[in-house]
């Protein structure tokens, strides 16, 4: 679970800016929005609110950074993302994580210039005091006791690399067994990992893979989403394609080869999904031979591609894969714009179905600017957050619990009304 992410000279971040999961001293309001975390009570949820260009989205953005640079062992991805608008640039740029498993709170710490990783460090956090895993600097890489044993010391890092993505690389999970004190830094990986920011604006839909992947399961899960999300939609059936059509993807003309039933050996079947064009396709060859289908939505008797669907129902079938994620793993997912091209009564419905059905350590974090989901019905006032630019361009992130409102107080009105600053003033001299 993600605790807090601290930035500093990232995107609009100038100062070390925090943006915390930690529950506050409430105890009237959503009391399972609560998860206890070695100790800590952290939240299973969080909205960001924000004028455009005030630095929400900068959130989401910097955690995709730190994940590409722990993902590919390389810190390159932070180039050209400082700070720009201060007044004595710096190049160092600073992401530091606070996360946790069931068990274990780990702070992981990176700073870098996106040419080389400056400082870089890990700790075991404990109420009874902060163990020492790793803390590297210009001068090396310190160990704490518990990776004092030859492999930890053999490691030789590049400047370019974190040492905690070394440590994977070289073999931190295959070997575990033989590698002393692994499974702490595995559970500082994966807690690590399991802070996940998406994206829906790519071009390319995992769905196609998710209905090959989901043996039938997640076609019945999509099927039930969109007829509760009351979308006109009575299921997700797949269209066969003609020769021709076949014969027109790129794909289909390796896994049509006379020789594939040799290549599969003993599988019985292999097939993939992909989408092409905006359309879900969905290729099997089996030993009885090679078909491809397309995977349509079913409006009673009549089928259409998602490509001919609003882009409401677009952006929800591409959340199904996420909404099962939900309720199956433990991770963090962080969302940009979650109310993109959806009803308010749809918005409201699906926040409230993610409370309700997710696993007890899963996390979701959304941005959004649909006011009517600022609500003491969906939200703790801990859960609601804002970005607001500072007069140097900045961004500063503050909670709602700080203006600590009363309980029968009507949070949109007060927002609107500038309570809690965040909101925009347009207008000026382009009117006239």
């Amino acid at each position: 679970m993600l605790i807090e992410a601290t930035f500093e000279n990232l995107l609009s971040f100038d100062k070390p800016t925090t943006f915390s999961m930690v529950a506050g001293k409430i105890t009237k309001q959503h009391k399972d929005h609560v998860r206890k975390v070695a100790g800590t009570s952290v939240l299973r949820g969080a909205i960001l609110y924000g004028a455009n260009a005030a630095g929400k989205t900068n959130v989401i953005k910097a955690l995709a950074l730190f994940n590409q640079m722990l993902l590919t062992g390389d810190c390159g991805a932070f180039l050209g993302n400082r700070f720009l608008l201060s007044a004595k640039p710096r190049s160092d740029m600073m992401c530091e994580l606070v996360v946790s498993n069931a068990e274990h709170v780990f702070r992981y710490h990176a700073t870098t210039d996106g040419k080389a990783i400056r400082k870089e460090s890990l700790w075991l956090i404990s109420p009874t005091g902060d163990e020492l895993l790793f803390d590297r600097s210009n001068i090396g890489v310190r160990r704490g006791p518990m990776l004092d044993d030859p492999w930890y010391q053999w490691r030789t890092v590049q400047d370019k690399t974190p040492y905690l993505s070394k440590l994977v690389s070289d073999g931190l999970f295959e070997h575990r067994r033989q590698i002393p004190n692994s499974d702490i830094l595995i559970e500082a990986v994966m807690a690590l990992r399991f802070v996940v920011p998406l994206s829906f604006v790519a071009s390319v839909s995992i769905v196609p893979m998710f209905i090959v992947g989901g043996a039938g399961r997640f076609k019945d899960f999509l099927k039930d989403l969109l007829v509760k999300a009351d979308a006109g939609i009575t299921g997700v059936t797949g269209i066969p394609l003609s020769k021709k059509t076949l014969e027109s993807l790129p794909l289909a003309t390796a896994m049509s080869r006379p020789d594939m039933d040799i290549l599969m050996g003993s599988t019985s079947e292999l097939s993939y999904g992909f989408s092409f064009n905006g359309k879900y396709i969905v290729l099997s060859r089996s030993k009885s031979g090679f078909k491809g289908e397309e995977i349509q939505l079913q409006h009673g008797l009549t089928t259409f591609p998602p490509e001919a669907e609003s882009e409401g129902t677009r952006r929800l079938v591409e959340y199904a894969p996420l909404f099962l994620f939900l309720r199956e793993t433990p991770a963090a997912y962080l969302v940009d714009e979650f109310d993109s091209h959806l009803h308010p009564a749809l918005s409201k419905f699906l926040l409230e179905t993610v409370f309700a059905t997710a696993h007890p350590e899963a996390q979701f974090i959304v941005t959004a600017h649909d006011t009517t989901l600022m609500t003491h019905d969906l939200w703790r006032t801990d859960e609601i957050w804002f970005s607001e630019k500072r007069q140097d361009g900045s961004t500063d992130l503050y909670s709602m619990y700080n203006f600590t409102p009363r309980f029968d107080k009507n949070l949109e009105k007060g927002y609107r009304q500038g309570l809690y600053g965040a909101v925009p003033f347009p207008g000026g001299e382009w009117r006239r």
